[in-house]
């Protein structure tokens, strides 16, 4: 029969657009290099759908499901290349994330809500060919930051997560004053939990890593959205808490015996710990050129002195990290 094949793989029908039916692949996902996937051909009770749980949708799911928070739904077959996205494009992401203990959480149904929210909105903003996400990742953007502000009387790390999700999300958006909103609120919460009294320094396991990667997520942000009105962070703040260990041996669950902190000269090849370090001088530039009261020759002295570090800092730098 001519026309429209009874069945479409789900990136077609997603996108509301013709599919040539050919499997296992199509001709267009062929011509974009993507994934395509088929959904079955049983229709399924679309309320039952939305009410199963997490647990009940792997990613190799045959058919479509759809995951609903309330009035936000994600589609259950677009949660992994989401994720997917998110992992492999947003600088900090291994920093807010122990990817396994993640996707672990995500099929036993364990993650919190407004994290897996947060994530996908995020990770949306790399999927190509899908306009139709752009109002969705809106509104699952929107859900996110209502469930986090429902309990944000109650600080917890994975508030810290969304927070920082939702800042960067909403920047990309070009929605400063909300952007500063989740950002500031992810400050206050890492102020409100302790985390840069190192309290975990020395702990080699997941947990005790992922605290002190999600406060230098915390001062990264904070590194790159500084004001000349903001009150300079204090630098023996940081020389507490150790620095994010090697990505690989993280994401292995490896936590090395020795840490290193942020005045070690020996530090080790990462690419965050330079970034850590590019981002406080960085922080001080801006300071200095937008302090417009400041006496010109104290401007001078300072401007010696950065120029003096950042020397300094070339000079012990790890070649390859960046």
């Amino acid at each position: 029969m001519a026309g429209r094949p009874k069945t479409a793989c789900s990136q077609c029908n997603f996108s509301k657009l013709r599919c040539s039916g050919e499997k296992p692949t199509c001709s267009r996902c062929l011509r974009l290099g993507r994934a395509c996937q088929w959904i079955g051909t049983r229709r399924r009770n679309r309320g039952a759908a939305s009410r199963q749980g997490l647990t009940e949708l792997p990613y190799d799911s045959s058919e479509t499901h759809v995951i609903n928070y309330q009035n936000t739904e994600i589609p259950s077959h677009l949660v992994s290349g989401l994720v997917d996205h998110y992992f492999t494009n947003i600088y900090n992401a291994n920093l807010l994330l122990h990817r396994p203990t993640f996707l672990q959480s995500v099929l036993d149904g364990s993650i919190e809500q407004h994290v897996l929210l947060s994530v996908c909105a995020l990770g949306s903003r790399f999927v190509d060919q899908q306009p139709c996400l752009h109002d969705d990742a809106q509104s699952w953007a929107e859900e996110a930051g209502r469930r986090v502000f429902a309990h944000v009387d109650d600080p917890t790390e994975e508030n810290i997560v969304t927070f920082i999700n939702l800042a960067l999300f909403w920047y990309s958006r070009g929605q400063w004053q909300r952007m500063m909103v989740f950002e500031s609120n992810a400050q206050c919460t890492w102020r409100l939990l302790g985390l840069e009294n190192g309290r975990d320094n020395g702990a080699t396991t997941v947990k005790a890593e992922l605290s002190r990667r999600r406060f230098w997520a915390c001062i990264l942000i904070k590194q790159f959205v500084t004001r000349s009105t903001s009150p300079e962070l204090d630098i023996r703040l940081l020389e507490k808490v150790s620095l994010p260990s090697d990505d690989k041996l993280f994401e292995e669950n490896k936590i090395p015996q020795h840490q290193f902190t942020w005045c070690d000269p020996g530090r080790t090849p990462n690419f965050y710990n330079e970034l850590i370090k590019l981002g406080s001088l960085w922080a001080s530039a801006c300071r200095i050129a937008c302090d417009d009261e400041l006496d010109i020759n104290i401007k001078l002295i300072n401007i010696q002195k950065l120029d003096s570090e950042l020397k300094r800092h070339q000079s012990r730098s790890v070649k390859g990290c960046l």
